[in-house]
């Protein structure tokens, strides 16, 4: 039987929520090769190019940055640069070894790992770039943060391994990866899997749970895989592969069709200007975290934000697609502002330059290290189900 869960957004509409896979929702897909970035629309029937970033600029790895259809890109040559939308790239940082992979923080800021040992942090201002470690021996393949529990996913190539870390720098081996050598790994909050692509042929994906046991092993139609990124919104799961096609697969690993561009190997992917939702917690318990809003596509558009202690199971909006929260009490006490003692504009506008602020009260009863997370979406009638949901953030009390 269907589970209904009832959901206010901005005090008006009623929403009768299920556990089907949604539709669709148009938030690009940007990924990049030696030959430059592109743009492929999510269901993957037609492919553009992006003006950023010159053709052979040697792009291994990006993600989309924080404002309005940037994004950031690190090179074989550790250079690290930004676009924007238009195409105005910025060059952040050199690094002294080739970039692999990018991820971001829970405030925001950019891990980078790289081909030598140590992952590099950099604030996403572009400030002076400071050394994560380093506490890896070995070259990394790819990284990736965990929102179930606030850790970094990070794959290593010689030997192939799977760690945790946390931002300190501590680290856990989870499991010695016998498939091949790792190329990219991302997390879905949905299942609570790591999704691992490997320079094989035979087992180019496979899905490790965080106790790093093997849930499942699949095949792209030969092609050995690069990278990969989740959209948590649609549940769906894009892959690169190491002859230039991109899939798309669903949650569960079956390859839903794919897309061949003139680009040869995919060396990174993410889910283009997806990063909705930002918050920046300093400073122990009581304390106020603000929270960014970020809605380029819904400007001047009434938007709802909403707390809970949980990501699973979702509360799933027909069409529109899952907002990442767990329908507990804490979520429809907090749901559009329902408790102001603990929220401030958790239901207002976007800005007309895509923005707004927000925040909540962490109470001095919450110990250091509870876990819960933010999330929220903006009305929009010409997205599928009439909303922008945006991703969800995950809040370590200090």
């Amino acid at each position: 039987m269907p589970r209904l869960i009832r959901a206010i957004l901005c005090g008006t509409v009623l929403f009768t929520a299920t556990a089907t896979a949604p539709a669709q929702t148009d938030g690009q897909i940007i990924y990049a090769s030696t030959f430059g970035v592109f743009l492929a629309t999510p269901n993957l029937s037609t492919w553009s190019t992006h003006p950023g970033f010159l053709s052979g600029s040697g792009i291994q790895a990006l993600r989309t940055a924080w404002g309005n259809g940037a994004f950031i890109g690190g090179t074989s040559a550790g250079i690290v640069m930004r676009s924007t939308s238009m195409g105005t790239t910025t060059t952040l940082a050199t690094f002294p070894s080739g970039v692999t992979s990018i991820a971001l923080d829970q405030d925001a800021n950019y891990l980078f790992g790289t081909t030598a040992s140590g992952v590099i942090r950099m604030s996403t201002a572009g400030g002076t770039p400071s050394t994560f470690g380093p506490y890896l021996a070995n070259a990394i393949g790819g990284i990736c943060r965990n929102l179930g529990n606030g850790r970094f996913g990070v794959v290593t190539t010689t030997p192939p391994v799977l760690y945790e870390s946390d931002r300190s720098g501590l680290t856990t081996t989870l499991a010695s990866l016998t498939a091949g050598v790792p190329t990219g790994i991302c997390y879905l909050p949905d299942r609570d899997y790591y999704a691992v692509t490997y320079q094989s042929t035979t087992t180019p994906l496979q899905f490790l749970t965080p106790a790093g046991a093997v849930a499942g092993s699949f095949s792209l139609n030969g092609q050995a895989g690069t990278s990969c990124t989740y959209d948590m919104v649609t549940r769906q799961l894009y892959v690169g592969s190491a002859s230039g096609v991109l899939y798309r697969l669903s949650n569960a690993g079956v390859i839903m069709n794919s897309l061949q561009s003139h680009a040869p190997a995919i060396t990174g992917l993410d889910v283009y200007d997806d990063q909705n939702i930002s918050v920046n917690t300093t400073g122990a318990a009581p304390t106020t975290a603000p929270v960014t809003v970020h809605f380029p596509r819904s400007i001047s558009s009434s938007y709802c934000l909403a707390l809970s202690f949980g990501i699973r199971p979702a509360v799933g909006i027909p069409a529109a697609g899952f907002l990442n929260l767990q329908p507990d009490p804490l979520f429809f006490l907090s749901a559009c502002g329902a408790l102001p003692v603990l929220t401030t504009n958790f239901a207002s506008t976007v800005g007309t330059n895509g923005y707004a602020g927000a925040s909540f009260r962490i109470l001095g009863s919450m110990p250091s290290g509870t876990r819960f997370y933010v999330a929220g979406a903006a009305v929009n009638p010409s997205l599928p189900g009439g909303l922008d949901i945006g991703n969800t953030e995950l809040v370590i009390v200090p």
